[in-house]
């Protein structure tokens, strides 16, 4: 490539330095970029969290901006001004109305360059867990930053490589959401792209762990269990336990979706101890929810109050009302239907909030559940026109919807029944994930 092409694609500022774990933060935005004389500052105001809950400590994205960091710095095909100006062109992209980002993208080839797809892709994988719609958009721009890589500088699997993780990206980002659909197709492509061998082996397998979470949520056990050996093998043959507690925790969600909930809840312990919580925090506290939700299965309400203690400080917005979730159905089970409620709208409020659609609506067919109990009928038939509403933009399967119809017209006519609801939610909780209800032509 020679030397204009070069200058086109860096041409922003070069600043010697820029704090990645501002910049990145979910919850901050570009106020100000001072071009003076002197010493050129990014200046980065935190703002706060919708729902008054802090924001994050930066600190527990530091494995994400390391690994980006890295980059920047050791890069062996990637200039000194591109691992200069990545950061700053990441912060202009975000600091455009949303709408006009992936035009401005597409339009302008100083955004085509090899580490800005990387930070977009790290800033997708971070909002995996916290806002859906926001990974929904990263993967995306990354997938168009990629698309547009000039393989006379970069070569052709570099491109070819981040092409493919912002397939598996937006993938699982998809699949979190609850769009099962496009998660299918998007991991289609990424099929596509791995026989072409674009990825070293430890890509391959973080991108095929993605791809088995899939398998799990359309309750293709014995597809996902295949997979997730393979991954185990490469982080053990690695002497990663880290990684090996992370495919663990999957085998151990594999095992409670087949209902064997309490050898689920031993994997579950066994693989937390393996997790290096200052890698992946959010790992541990997702494993942690997730066995307390088990348990709430099995009726198991005081242990799944103790698994639950280990996460309460949680501040990520989804992780909170995950916690709601599973303390609403401990406070139903018990009959404590005032707390339970509290739980349920809170959940149900953030779901909404963060764009978790699907979970939004499972949490209105708990807190229906609880209305019941207290003989609201009202409150009822206006939960079930909402939840109705929801499951009907997810395309579900034919005879869920069916299920859901009916509840609709029995709550119209005001004779919806605990065994109708709890049947319809048992349906629904046999896959935690829910993904086997999500109707499209599955392989």
């Amino acid at each position: 490539m020679n030397d204009s092409k070069k200058n086109e694609r860096g041409a922003v500022l070069a600043l010697p330095w820029v704090d990645l774990a501002k910049v990145m933060s979910p919850f901050a935005s570009t106020q100000d970029v001072a071009t003076g004389e002197g010493a050129k500052t990014l200046a980065v105001k935190p703002k706060s969290p919708p729902g008054g809950a802090q924001p994050i400590d930066s600190s527990s994205y530091d494995v994400a901006f390391q690994r980006v960091t890295d980059r920047l710095f050791n890069g062996d095909r990637i200039d000194t001004k591109e691992r200069l100006t990545a950061p700053i062109l990441f912060a202009e992209i975000l600091s455009l109305p949303a709408e006009r980002r992936l035009e401005t993208i597409q339009g302008e080839p100083r955004f085509h360059t090899y580490l800005l797809a990387e930070m977009l892709l790290e800033s997708s994988r971070e909002a995996w867990f916290d806002h859906p719609l926001k990974a929904i958009e990263g993967a995306r721009l990354a997938l168009a930053v990629a698309q547009r890589l000039d393989v006379a500088f970069y070569g052709s699997v570099l491109p070819r490589s981040l092409e493919l993780k912002a397939h598996a990206y937006l993938g699982n980002a998809y699949r979190i959401r609850g769009s099962l659909a496009d998660a299918y197709q998007a991991f289609q492509r990424v099929d596509a792209l791995l026989e072409e061998g674009a990825l070293n082996i430890y890509e391959r397998a973080e991108v095929l762990s993605l791809k088995a979470s899939l398998f799990k949520d359309l309750r293709q056990f014995a597809d996902a269990g295949e997979l997730l050996e393979e991954i185990e093998g490469v982080y053990r043959q690695a002497g990663d336990d880290h990684q090996v507690g992370r495919t663990q925790i999957q085998k151990a969600v594999v095992l409670g979706n087949q209902g064997r909930v309490l050898e689920a809840v031993d994997a579950l312990r066994d693989a937390i101890s393996l997790i290096d919580i200052r890698r992946e925090p959010r790992v541990v506290v997702s494993a942690w929810i997730t066995m307390s939700n088990f348990l709430v299965g099995e009726e198991q309400f005081d242990e799944a109050e103790e698994a639950l203690r280990n996460v309460l400080d949680v501040t990520d917005r989804l992780s909170v009302a995950r916690v709601r979730l599973v303390q609403g159905k401990i406070a139903a089970g018990r009959e404590q239907l005032e707390s339970a409620e509290t739980k349920l709208i809170e959940s149900q409020a953030i779901f909404t909030e963060r764009g978790a659609s699907f979970d939004a609506g499972l949490a209105a067919l708990d807190l229906s559940l609880v209305y019941l109990r207290q003989g609201l009928v009202g409150r009822v038939r206006k939960m079930a026109e909402e939840i109705l509403l929801v499951f009907r933009s997810h395309n579900l399967a034919p005879e869920i919807m069916a299920a859901m119809i009916l509840f609709q017209h029995a709550a119209e006519r005001e004779i919806a029944t605990l065994g109708l609801v709890k049947e319809i939610v048992g349906y629904l909780e046999r896959s935690r994930d829910f993904g086997s209800l999500k109707g499209f032509d599955s392989p």
